[in-house]
């Protein structure tokens, strides 16, 4: 039991170092104000707004989107 303890502990620390690692490590598009927008905020905002991006040229969406 305490192995398996350890080793459920072991992976949550190493996820998390993991996940840090990555955010810090991530693209930055822009910033507004205090706000700093990532490539994975674009991706996400361009998925929920997919329906009202639709006639918006795809040259033009990113700059919409920030």
């Amino acid at each position: 039991m305490k192995i398996l303890v350890k080793g459920v502990v072991a992976g949550f620390l190493i996820l998390t170092i993991a996940s840090t690692a990555l955010k810090a490590a991530e693209t930055v598009v822009a910033k507004v104000g205090d706000t700093t927008i990532t490539e994975t905020d674009m991706t996400r905002a361009e998925t929920e707004m997919f329906n009202q991006l639709v006639n918006v040229p795809k040259n033009a969406r990113r700059k919409v989107l920030v």
